[in-house]
C-alpha cells in the first residue's frame, strides 16, 4: 500500500515501501475506490494507495479522466466499448451508477 501519493501532470508518484514508483497517466486504466483507499489499476500491475478516489478525481484533469460510477473513475481514452448501464475497457466491465449516466451517455468513443 502506498501511503504518499504525489499527482503530476504526467505522472502520479506514489511511495511504496522505500522506493518511489512512478506511473505514466496514460497508462492507468481506471480507478477504483475502495472506503480510504483508491486502486490504480493499469494494463500491467494494480496499485493501491491511501487516498481516497474523491482526492484523486479533484487533482487529475477533468477531461481525461471521469467519474463513472461511485466507486470507479475511467481514463476516458482507454474505453473501448459502451452500453447501457456498463463500459469496457478491453475485457474489463464497469458499471455506471445512475447517477453519471446522462453523463456518460453524452461520450463520442
Amino acid at each position: 500500500i502506498a501511503y504518499t501519493v504525489k499527482i503530476e501532470k504526467e505522472t502520479i508518484t506514489i511511495k511504496e515501501g522505500h522506493s518511489h514508483i512512478q506511473i505514466p497517466l496514460n497508462d492507468i486504466n481506471y480507478l477504483e475506490a475502495m472506503k480510504d483507499y483508491t486502486k490504480i489499476i493499469t494494463t500491467q500491475k494494480k496499485y493501491m494507495t491511501l487516498m481516497p478516489l474523491s482526492g484523486f478525481i479533484k487533482q487529475l484533469p477533468a477531461n481525461v479522466f471521469s467519474r463513472i460510477h461511485r466507486s470507479y473513475a475511467v481514463k476516458r481514452d482507454k474505453i473501448t466499448r459502451m452500453q447501457t448501464g456498463e463500459l469496457f475497457i478491453g475485457t474489463q466491465c464497469l458499471p455506471i451508477g445512475k447517477t453519471f449516466r446522462t453523463e456518460t451517455a453524452q461520450w463520442k468513443i
